[in-house]
């Protein structure tokens, strides 16, 4: 009895000590956790069977119903997880195109149109095979009720005009109250030799899609190129990008050599030197010495929050640190040793293709690992997500779930809570895959006045309760084993995290 009332005391004091020394994964927890509603995330995967998809991106509505969009389809989930029978034909409309949404390429505007991002191409063609001539479409508009809003570039669909040569659209948001997107763009450069032979760098950069379902040319010459990808580099240069009240897009690049950096771009698409770090700028080079994200989201002050390699940073309007915020503008929230460092809250650079995720040189590592068998770090990241009536920031990522000697026993999604007044205080819950699948981590929303956040897994939704930490019981006040959560077995194959 007296040995257990210590450890309690020990736990009890090492979550409040104003250190991060209790764990290597995350700094002092909090002693309780986040309810996640296992009914909701159940009847979602049931809804997202019937539709028939496999989602990649989520938003929220004006009326905070959960919009999901894959391949060609775009759901609406009712409170209750259930497709909403008032959203298209019982809850899914689907496209008159056949394709792929882009991930995180789903955008509800002020009017509650909702337009969807990616490569979509004639019913029945594979548009991405060679000799393709087709139209190539890049973004669709739905009204509210899930009909084609036939405003928008005459028939719903943006084609996009191959002299461009801008093949598909990336990453969505909003840009002022009249209707118009910002989206990520790719096409290709100025042909050059090579020992080889000729080949051709990507270029990489915002598009403006003007309320009329149009590509607006004002903006950036109808392309604000932001950088280059070599055709050698297999590193993705735009990560990701908010866009402010007046229109100016804070863009996370990153180039070949590895260089990560936010610039912005004024309302115009062109550099904006009023942003904290500019130096000089040459499309497609980064000048910027600014800060580094692969996540990036403006709360409800306008201020920059950004998810890094090591913790989430808090940054001014103008870019500067934000000295309020953990001191220095960064809270930390891992350890730097190694291995954690690469065990723990890590994150990629997604493409066009795929989700945020490690380099193939940290998989390897990971995959030194003699458990190892696809693991789930190296295919998904973690993704952030700021209320904008509410001072709380949320993230989710994807974890290994381990016992006592190491060993890999699950995989599931975490979804942690922070209080930006108190970074250390990270309360979190975590939703374990059936056996040892490894899940996908597909996107993260949270409701304005952050009460609530919505992990998009590829087959079902987790709704997690940000405003009501309950408390944890002893088991799960423990120190994690070397950068995994670990794992209490309680017999019979089953653990809990």
């Amino acid at each position: 009895m007296r040995l257990r009332l210590a450890v309690g005391c020990a736990l009890v004091l090492a979550a409040a000590a104003p250190g991060f020394a209790q764990d290597w994964y995350e700094p002092n927890p909090s002693l309780a956790g986040l309810s996640a509603d296992d009914a909701y995330t159940r009847e979602s995967a049931r809804s997202l069977r019937t539709a028939g998809i496999g989602v990649f991106a989520i938003r929220l509505d004006d009326a905070g119903r959960v919009l999901v969009a894959g391949g060609s389809r775009v759901a609406r989930l009712d409170i209750d997880g259930r497709l909403d029978p008032t959203f298209g034909a019982a809850g899914v409309a689907e496209l008159p195109v056949w394709g792929d949404v882009a991930p995180e390429g789903l955008e509800v505007d002020a009017a509650g149109r909702i337009v969807v991002t990616g490569g979509f191409y004639e019913e029945g063609a594979l548009g991405y095979l060679p000799g393709y001539d087709g139209p190539v479409y890049g973004a669709a508009r739905l009204l509210a009720d899930g009909s084609l809003d036939l405003s928008f570039s005459g028939d719903g669909l943006l084609e996009l005009d191959r002299a461009t040569g801008v093949k598909s659209l990336g990453t969505v948001h909003a840009s002022g109250g009249d209707g118009a997107m910002l989206a990520v763009a790719e096409k290709a450069g100025p042909p050059y030799d090579t020992p080889v032979g000729p080949v051709q760098d990507m270029l990489v950069g915002l598009v403006r899609i003007a309320s009329d379902g149009t590509i607006d040319a004002t903006y950036g010459g109808g392309f604000a190129q932001v950088a280059r990808r070599s055709a050698y580099s297999e590193v993705d240069s735009v990560a990701d990008f908010a866009v402010d009240s007046v229109g100016r897009a804070i863009v996370a690049v990153q180039d070949d050599y590895g260089r990560r950096t936010a610039l912005r771009l004024d309302a115009a698409g062109g550099p904006d030197p009023s942003f904290y770090g500019y130096t000089s700028y040459v499309p497609g080079y980064i000048f910027w010495d600014s800060f580094a994200a692969s996540q990036i989201a403006l709360d409800g002050a306008g201020r920059i929050v950004g998810l890094t390699g090591t913790g989430v940073l808090r940054r001014l309007p103008d870019g500067a640190p934000d000295p309020t915020f953990a001191g220095d503008g960064h809270a930390w929230l891992r350890a730097t040793g190694f291995p954690p460092d690469v065990i723990a809250l890590s994150v990629g650079f997604r493409d066009s293709r795929e989700l945020a995720g490690f380099s193939a040189e940290l998989c390897a590592v990971v995959g030194a690992d003699p458990d190892y068998d696809g693991d789930p770090l190296c295919d998904g990241g973690g993704f952030l997500a700021v209320a904008t009536r509410a001072d709380r920031w949320a993230l989710a990522k994807l974890v290994q779930y381990r016992d006592a000697k190491g060993r890999m026993v699950a995989h599931g999604i975490g979804v942690q809570t922070i209080d930006p007044a108190d970074p250390g205080a990270i309360v979190s819950t975590s939703y374990r895959f059936p056996g040892r699948r490894s899940g996908r981590l597909a996107g993260l929303a949270i409701t304005p006045d952050g009460t609530a956040a919505y992990a998009l897994g590829y087959t079902f939704v987790l709704r997690v309760d940000l405003a009501h930490p309950t408390p944890a019981p002893l088991p799960d006040l423990r120190v994690q084993w070397a950068g995994f959560p670990r794992a209490v077995d309680f017999g019979g194959g089953r653990y809990r995290v």
